[in-house]
C-alpha cells in the first residue's frame, strides 16, 4: 500500500477555491485514512488554519513557495515532498476521491509515474507535436495527452520534475500564460502540455508511465459528457460503480453563475448550473457538506452510488449530441496554433 511511503500534496492559493481544497482533503482522509497529507495554502486565513488544525494527519503549509505561480507549482511541490518521502502524489483541488485510491496506486510499481488521461472531447491527443514544438527530439508517441489532475512520482523521477520545472519557467511559456487561453500555442497551453512534451522526448522515453483510464478510474467531468453516457451505463451495468477519482474540470461548481447578460449567456449559465447540481463531483462532495464549516448552497443531499452516476445521464446524452454536431460542422471548441505544423488545431 502507499501508506507511510507516500506523501499526498495539494496546493491552492485562491481563497475562492479553498472549499475545493477542503473537499479534496476530506475525501482523501475518508478513503486513505492513514495518508500523510501536506496542504499548501499560502496566506491561509485564520479560519482555514483552524479548520486544518482539527484534521489529524494533515499538515497545513501557509508559507509562500519560491517561484510558485498558479497551476505551475506542481513540480516544485512534488520535489519538496520527495525530499522527505520516497513517493509523492499530487492531487488537484478540483479532484475528489470516491474510492480506494491507495489500493489503485499500490498495484503500480513505485518507479512508474502515474498520471491520468485527458478528457477526450475534441482534444488533439498525444502524439509528438508538443515535443517537436519545444525543439526536443521525440522518443515515443503517447496515445493521449497527460492530464495532471493526479501525479504520483518517485525519487527516481527527480530529473524529469526538474526539467518540467525549468520549462515552466521558460520565458516562452511564461509569456504564453499571459495570452488569452484561445491564443496560446498548443505546446505552451498549460503545465500538462509541457509534461506531455517531455515524456514523449527521447530523454524521458524510458520513463514507465501509467495513465489512469478516463471513465473507468477517473471521471474527467469536462462538461456533462466528459464522463460519457456509455461510461456511466457501463459502470452501473458491470457493478463497477463510480471511478475512484472525480475531476471537476473547467468551471467549478462553487463558482456562482452569472444571472445577467444576453439570452444565450443566461441559457448557458442555467445549463452549466444544472451540470453543477447533477454531476458526480457534486454528488460525492455532498457527503462532506457538514464538515466544511462554511455555506455550500450548491451541495444537495447525499446520493447513492447508482444515482450519483445516472442522474446526469440525460444531460450527458444531450451534451454528447451537441458536441458531435459542432464537430461535424467543423466548429472547434477552441483552437490553438500548432507551432510544429503551422495549422490551428481543434482541442
Amino acid at each position: 500500500m502507499a501508506g507511510p511511503d507516500t506523501t499526498y500534496v495539494l496546493y491552492e492559493d485562491r481563497p475562492s477555491a479553498w472549499i475545493g481544497l477542503k473537499l479534496a482533503v476530506l475525501s482523501l482522509l475518508d478513503h486513505v485514512p492513514d495518508a500523510r497529507v501536506i496542504a499548501h495554502a499560502p496566506q491561509a486565513s485564520p479560519e482555514l488554519r483552524a479548520w486544518f488544525a482539527r484534521r489529524a494527519g494533515v499538515t497545513l503549509d501557509d508559507s509562500e513557495l519560491a517561484g510558485a505561480r498558479g497551476w505551475d507549482v506542481k513540480p516544485l511541490v512534488l520535489l519538496e515532498a520527495l525530499a522527505s518521502s520516497p513517493l509523492a502524489c499530487w492531487v488537484d483541488t478540483d479532484v475528489i476521491v470516491s474510492g480506494d485510491l491507495d489500493r489503485l496506486l499500490a498495484v503500480v510499481p513505485e518507479r512508474t509515474l502515474v498520471a491520468t488521461e485527458e478528457s477526450h472531447w475534441g482534444q488533439h491527443q498525444g502524439g509528438v507535436h508538443r515535443t517537436l514544438s519545444w525543439g526536443l527530439t521525440p522518443g515515443r508517441s503517447l496515445p493521449v495527452t497527460v492530464n495532471t489532475g493526479l501525479v504520483r512520482v518517485h525519487r527516481a523521477h527527480t530529473e524529469l520534475l526538474e526539467a518540467w520545472r525549468d520549462l515552466l519557467a521558460d520565458p516562452r511559456y511564461v509569456a504564453a500564460q499571459a495570452l488569452p487561453w484561445r491564443e496560446r500555442p498548443r505546446h505552451l497551453f498549460g503545465d500538462q502540455d509541457v509534461l506531455t512534451a517531455l515524456l514523449a522526448s527521447d530523454r524521458f522515453a524510458a520513463t514507465e508511465l501509467r495513465l489512469l483510464a478516463q471513465g473507468r478510474e477517473i471521471a474527467q467531468c469536462n462538461g456533462a459528457s466528459g464522463y460519457t453516457a456509455a461510461q456511466r451505463v457501463r459502470a452501473v451495468a458491470t457493478g463497477a460503480g463510480l471511478p475512484v477519482l472525480i475531476h471537476a474540470m473547467n468551471r467549478k461548481p462553487w463558482v456562482p453563475r452569472p444571472r445577467a447578460g444576453s439570452v444565450l449567456r443566461r441559457w448557458r449559465s442555467s445549463y452549466e448550473g444544472l451540470h453543477d447540481r447533477l454531476s458526480p463531483y457534486t454528488a460525492v462532495a455532498s457527503r462532506y457538506a457538514a464538515d466544511l464549516d462554511q455555506p455550500a448552497p450548491w451541495l444537495g443531499p447525499p446520493r447513492g452510488a447508482t444515482m450519483s452516476i445516472l442522474q446526469e445521464l440525460p444531460l450527458a446524452v444531450v451534451d454528447h449530441l451537441s458536441r458531435a454536431a459542432r464537430k461535424r460542422a467543423g466548429v472547434a471548441r477552441f483552437a490553438v496554433p500548432d507551432q510544429a505544423s503551422g495549422i490551428r488545431t481543434q482541442r
